[in-house]
């Protein structure tokens, strides 16, 4: 069941810990980054069923999508949805603040049924 990802604030570095529903914790870490006026994140998760192959990403530009994590659909169970108001992209520190932005920890379920729904035959 998707969940809204609460606790952002403008600080130009977070790290949040997102509890999925196998009890497992992805590590989520965003960065303002003023000279490029965008957030940026890592993500390391590390893989219950096969903890010798964990799942890590650094440096990604955060932008508005079904599913910043679509790419990976078929290596995690997970994904998390940007959405923002007017389609906008995060640009700006206080965006997730003022609710211009949300983020969405999707579960694997919920990431089938956006990828029924918005990308069906693909």
């Amino acid at each position: 069941m998707s969940q809204q990802i609460s606790g952002i604030t403008a600080d130009p570095i977070q790290q949040l810990g997102l509890l999925l529903p196998d009890g497992s914790q992805v590590q989520w870490t965003l960065t303002y980054r003023p000279q490029q006026q965008g957030w940026y994140y890592d993500i390391s998760w590390p893989n219950p069923t096969n903890p010798t192959s964990p799942f890590n990403l650094q440096g990604v530009r955060l932008v508005c999508s079904p599913n910043i994590l679509r790419q990976y659909r078929n290596q995690i169970p997970f994904g998390i949805m940007i959405s923002t108001v007017g389609s906008v992209e995060p640009v700006n520190p206080g965006d997730f603040q003022n609710g211009v932005v949300t983020a969405i920890l999707l579960a694997a379920a919920d990431v089938a049924l956006v990828e029924s729904t918005l990308f069906p035959g693909s």
